[in-house]
């Protein structure tokens, strides 16, 4: 992606999981039952880290943990569409400039454009209102928004905190180490 991988431990189990997998891709019992041993074995391991305050080796097994949690796809769709954007945004909260490039990918370019498809007034007003929704600015003319608009707007109420609660969840997990 934007950020190279770091290194990573990956137990054989999970290599062996991804190639029965790959084999039998629709077979969804093969799949749990080949990955909820390797999950629960990466969760005692990142527990036993955490509990020797090696936090860098801890942070490696939590990432495998939730790796197999996503391609077990082990809660449903919904656990899964959940876990895959917590990749994507953070790296399962240990990459936090992943967090804060998305932040700011939504907030200067996304939603701008979006509020721009939405009839808004002029571009740099667009980016202006994006930065006053996304940094809790309430000074200003008011955002007066119709149609799509308030669509537009609600969306960067959820997505823009979320994303810098998760930049926050990294930063803390790396600040920790």
């Amino acid at each position: 992606f934007i950020f190279p991988p770091r290194k990573q431990n990956v137990l054989r189990d999970e290599l062996d999981a991804d190639k029965d997998v790959k084999e039998n891709p629709n077979d969804k019992k093969l799949r749990e039952e080949k990955y909820e041993p390797v999950r629960r074995l990466y969760q005692e391991l990142k527990c036993n880290f955490e509990n020797k305050k090696d936090w860098n080796t801890a942070g490696d097994f939590h990432y495998g943990e939730m790796e197999c949690r996503r391609k077990g796809r082990l809660g449903g769709w919904l656990d899964f569409l959940l876990v895959t954007t917590y990749y994507g945004a953070s790296g399962y909260g240990e990459r936090p400039l992943r967090a804060l490039s998305w932040w700011f990918f939504s907030t200067l370019l996304f939603f701008p454009l979006l509020y721009r498809l939405s009839e808004h007034d002029p571009f740099s007003a667009c980016v202006w209102d994006s930065v006053r929704v996304a940094t809790f600015m309430k000074i200003g003319i008011p955002i007066e928004l119709e149609g799509w608009g308030k669509l537009v707007l609600a969306l960067q109420y959820f997505i823009g905190p979320t994303l810098l609660a998760l930049f926050g969840l990294a930063l803390r997990r790396k600040v920790k180490r």
